[in-house]
């Protein structure tokens, strides 16, 4: 449990350190570093309650579960979103 609570923060850090550098730079990966930072901080968070609180009921659990899949989906929508802004053709509307 400490060892997957430490790596996530790990990353969440290093993207709040991209973020950072994205203050005097480009753009660049904002979008996913959004999702990182949502997504990891949230689900390490719910993963830590359910963890210490595993004698909660099955309803619970399985809220802290859906709430988790929302998160994940949420996440890839980032990803998606920065792939298609960053990576997609631009067209010339010029006729």
């Amino acid at each position: 449990m400490f060892e997957i609570t430490l790596t996530s923060l790990l990353i969440v850090v290093f993207a709040l350190m991209h973020f950072y550098n994205m203050l005097t730079e480009n753009k660049a990966y904002y979008y996913v570093s959004m999702g990182i930072i949502i997504y990891l901080l949230s689900s390490t968070v719910l993963f830590i309650i359910g963890n210490l609180t595993s004698t909660l009921n099955n309803d619970v659990k399985y809220l802290s579960w859906m709430v988790n899949a929302f998160l994940n989906v949420i996440y890839y929508l980032f990803i998606l979103f920065e792939w298609k802004v960053s990576f997609s053709p631009k067209r010339n509307l010029q006729s």
